[in-house]
């Protein structure tokens, strides 16, 4: 396929005059299965098939691609496509069925349980509402459920996993298929009926924090090391902890010799609450803001 990309243009009456440039690319279109994954493979020999971009998940429709080229001498480029069904990697799981959810949005925790069939249920303390659901798959990390109420009302909520069963939601409320509102927090697996309040650990465990659309994890490896996972970026810490309230746990977080956090998470339930984050260059206060947090259930 021939592109033509605009480089400049002169009005010469009625007519415009374009200095086009004129280059070679290819789209490349295919239809697509979920449940399976797509990598785009380019050779300029026929020999050598390194992959082309990041691996894609199917949705059930068309899938676009405009990849680019890397051709030979001669102006040769050959791709094709690899396809594999439910591949091994990464944190998002292919199925839910079985699986229940606390979302905890702020201001109350929610569970969400996924049943056979694609029924599922919502409880809030003791009201419970029936809706139907279906799960897609959309990235290594990443995956989309569509809640359905009896009253036509639906919800997208997309989850980010930053470790088994645990991360952050953004939720899209519809009514009539027009969008109403938008939320976000943290979610996790709900905990069994004995998990205690405050936990008597964090070795071993994740904290995903959320604050408004942005977020980090605590990725706790021991009683007192761990990492910071923000933005993709990972960066080792030590920490401290000290359980100073019923419920109330206060972490301080050495993040660099000039960088340190202190947080205060406040559980309204096992695993889940609110958090209250200071933060101190070279020990003196800058700022503190606020947000929900979800502990992963891995550790003592």
């Amino acid at each position: 396929m021939l592109a033509l990309a605009a480089a400049g243009a002169v009005m010469a009456g009625p007519w415009v005059v374009m200095d086009l440039a004129v280059t070679n690319t290819a789209q490349i279109v295919f239809p697509s299965e979920t449940g399976k994954v797509y990598q785009l493979l380019a050779s300029p020999d026929l020999k050598n098939w390194p992959a082309a971009g990041d691996p894609i998940f199917g949705t059930g429709e068309n899938i676009e691609l405009w990849p680019p080229t890397q051709a030979d001498a001669g102006g040769h480029q050959f791709f094709r496509i690899r396809s594999e069904v439910e591949p091994a990697g990464g944190l998002a799981p292919w199925r839910l069925t079985g699986v229940s959810l606390l979302l905890n949005e702020g201001g109350r925790t929610v569970r969400y349980e996924f049943g056979a069939n694609g029924t599922g249920a919502w409880k809030a303390g003791e009201v419970t509402r029936p809706f139907a659901w279906s799960w897609l798959r959309t990235g290594l990390n990443a995956g989309k459920i569509t809640v359905t109420w009896p009253n036509e009302a639906s919800e997208d909520l997309k989850l980010d996993f930053t470790a088994t069963l645990l991360g952050r939601f953004t939720r899209d409320h519809r009514v009539e298929g027009l969008l109403t509102s938008t939320d976000n927090g943290t979610f996790g697996s709900v905990p069994v009926e004995s998990t205690p309040l405050v936990p008597t650990g964090l070795a071993g465990r994740r904290i995903v924090l959320a604050d408004g659309a942005a977020g980090s994890t605590l990725a706790l490896e021991t009683g007192n090391s761990g990492n910071r996972i923000l933005d993709g970026q990972v960066q080792p810490v030590t920490y401290s902890w000290l359980v100073t309230g019923g419920n109330i746990v206060t972490l301080t977080a050495n993040i660099s010799a000039t960088h340190g956090e202190e947080y205060r998470l406040i559980f309204t339930e096992p695993r889940t609450g609110k958090f209250v984050r200071k933060t101190f260059t070279e020990g003196v206060f800058r700022d503190e803001d606020a947000g929900v947090f979800t502990l992963s259930e891995a550790g003592p």
